[in-house]
């Protein structure tokens, strides 16, 4: 019987053939990004859902000012809007990290890619609901197949639902990180397709753009664009913070394993 394996190893020093890494966030002392561990998480929560907050008390204080030059149904842009600017910022982010992956082949860059698109994803379905209420409300359907914007919208979720599904149908996969790079990378493809679909396909039931008309429409909108990154980069925290653990807890597992194997 062989004598016990030690479950670690001196620090600095590669693990022994067939053990995982000692520590799976080693180099990302910043967590989710870089100056992460400058910002405690229950600070930036606090941060984050104040301004929401504030939001919410805009819309229904000094939106309703305007509704009769634009509508009741226009109010729902106060979030429909700047989840489709954070869903781009997101979207960018995820493949910015993919490339990061495949310069480097950082586990850690691949983590804050999968938090990023995932992250986005939400995002990506939280425009399409939005939306869907938007134009019910506003123009009578909930759903237009003509609509160019719906369509592409559409496109960007399910592909970016693959890079979910990719991610983790190829967990044990070696050349995960870098097929989920390169999918980030393509996918991020679509998004000028979302952006330009009107003007470059015409338009169905969605506008091609709602004038703001007053000052209060305009403030509110603009703060609805400030608070939105600040919220969304919270989640990612969190969606980031998740999945480092769940890292954490494999390599625990992996080295349990290794013992038991060694034991016997």
């Amino acid at each position: 019987m062989n004598a016990p394996a030690d479950i670690s190893h001196p620090a600095g020093m590669p693990p022994p053939a067939g053990m995982p890494p000692d520590d799976p966030d080693a180099g990302d002392r910043g967590g989710a990004y870089p100056f992460a561990s400058a910002i405690p998480f229950a600070a930036h929560a606090a941060v984050a859902f104040a301004g929401v907050g504030w939001l919410d008390h805009l819309i229904a204080s000094l939106a309703p000012q305007a509704v009769k030059q634009i509508g009741t149904s226009y109010l729902i842009q106060y979030y429909h809007v700047p989840a489709a600017i954070s869903m781009y910022l997101f979207f960018l982010l995820c493949a910015v990290a993919g490339i990061v992956v495949l310069a480097t082949g950082s586990p850690v860059w691949d983590r804050r890619a999968h938090a990023l698109g995932l992250t986005a994803l939400l995002l990506n379905a939280i425009v399409l609901g939005t939306g869907m209420v938007w134009g019910k409300t506003a123009w009578g359907v909930w759903w237009d197949w003509a609509d160019p914007r719906l369509l592409t919208s559409a496109v960007a979720f399910l592909m970016y639902l693959g890079y979910s599904m990719l991610q983790d149908a190829l967990r044990d996969d070696p050349r995960r990180a870098k097929f989920a790079a390169i999918y980030g990378i393509v996918a991020l493809l679509n998004l000028p397709l979302v952006h330009y679909a009107i003007k470059w396909f015409g338009t169905a039931s969605h506008p091609a753009d709602v004038k703001m008309k007053t000052p209060e429409i305009s403030m509110t909108l603009s703060v609805a664009m400030s608070v939105f990154p600040v919220f969304w980069l919270l989640v990612y925290r969190w969606v980031h913070d998740r999945l480092a653990l769940a890292a954490r807890a494999e390599t625990v597992m992996a080295r349990l394993r290794r013992l038991e194997e060694d034991v016997r």
